[in-house]
């Protein structure tokens, strides 16, 4: 009898040839940390927390300034989101300030009668 072809059958692997994988960027410190740094600070944001958003925002740009380089897509994004932390930190301030200072009723005159 002849042998059956098995369609379910696991197929023979293919050789493939290895992957291509270039080493992650190093910078100064070691290892390159900028994307998880970068999302660290982006959910300290989220949370509200922008005091500590910021300051990890500038390291992150500062770092992805001296391994990949200005342009690059990875710096522009943090550049981005760095601006958008400052934006959000002086809408905080303006609302603070806002709401702080006394209201000043136009129809009152500074002097007396």
């Amino acid at each position: 009898m002849p042998s059956a072809s098995r369609c379910w059958a696991t197929p023979t692997p293919t050789p493939w040839p290895a992957a291509t994988t270039s080493p992650a960027p190093t910078s100064r410190r070691g290892t390159w940390s900028g994307p998880s740094r970068n999302n660290l600070a982006g959910a300290y944001e989220s949370a509200g927390d922008l005091e500590r958003a910021i300051p990890l925002y500038e390291t992150t740009l500062t770092q992805c300034e001296q391994v990949l380089g200005d342009t690059h897509p990875h710096t522009l994004t943090t550049r981005n989101n760095l601006a958008r932390a400052h934006r959000a930190a002086q809408a905080v301030q303006q609302r603070s300030t806002a709401t702080s200072s006394p209201a000043v009723d136009p129809q009152q005159s500074s002097t007396t009668d």
